[in-house]
C-alpha cells in the first residue's frame, strides 16, 4: 500500500484538466507534450513516460464547443477548425502504436529538441544588456 501511494506521489502530470481558454500559441507537439505524464521506474534513474490520449481527446473535445468557438471568434475574428487539436490526438494515438522503446526514443527526442524559454547571460552580460534597455534611468535620479 505504502509503494502505490509513493508511486502515485511521483506521478507529475502535465495539461489541465479544465481550462476554458488554453494557449493559442501551443503546437500540436506541445499540446502532446501537455499530454504526457511522467511517472518514476523503479529500475532506473530515468524516468518513464507514458502517454495518456485522454487530455488530447478531451481538447479536440472542448475545441467544438460553443465557448470555446465564440472565444476564438471574439479574439481572432474567426472560428476555429481545430485541426491542430487533431494532429496532436492522432500524433498521440500513433505513438501508442509504437513499441515501449521507440515510444520513449521519440519523447526523449522531443523534449531535447525543445527550446529553452530562457535567453541565459553571464553576470556582466545581464548587466550590459539591463544598462542597454534602462541605462537612462540612472541618470534621472
Amino acid at each position: 500500500m505504502a509503494q502505490k501511494i509513493r508511486e502515485a506521489a511521483q506521478t507529475v502530470s502535465f495539461g489541465w484538466i479544465v481550462n476554458l481558454s488554453p494557449p493559442l500559441s501551443l503546437r500540436p507537439s506541445e499540446k502532446l507534450e501537455r499530454a504526457i505524464t511522467m511517472s518514476a521506474e523503479n529500475e532506473a534513474t530515468t524516468p518513464r513516460r507514458s502517454v495518456s490520449c485522454a487530455t488530447c481527446f478531451d481538447n479536440l473535445w472542448f475545441c467544438y464547443s460553443p465557448v470555446h468557438q465564440m472565444q476564438q471568434y471574439y479574439r481572432l475574428g474567426g472560428l476555429d477548425n481545430c485541426s491542430d487539436k487533431w494532429s496532436a490526438l492522432i500524433d498521440c494515438l500513433t505513438l501508442k502504436t509504437k513499441r515501449s522503446s521507440e515510444m520513449q526514443e521519440i519523447l526523449e527526442t522531443r523534449e531535447k529538441a525543445k527550446p529553452h524559454i530562457w535567453t541565459l547571460r553571464t553576470p556582466e552580460e545581464a548587466s550590459a544588456h539591463w544598462k542597454e534597455l534602462f541605462g537612462d534611468i540612472d541618470g534621472m535620479e
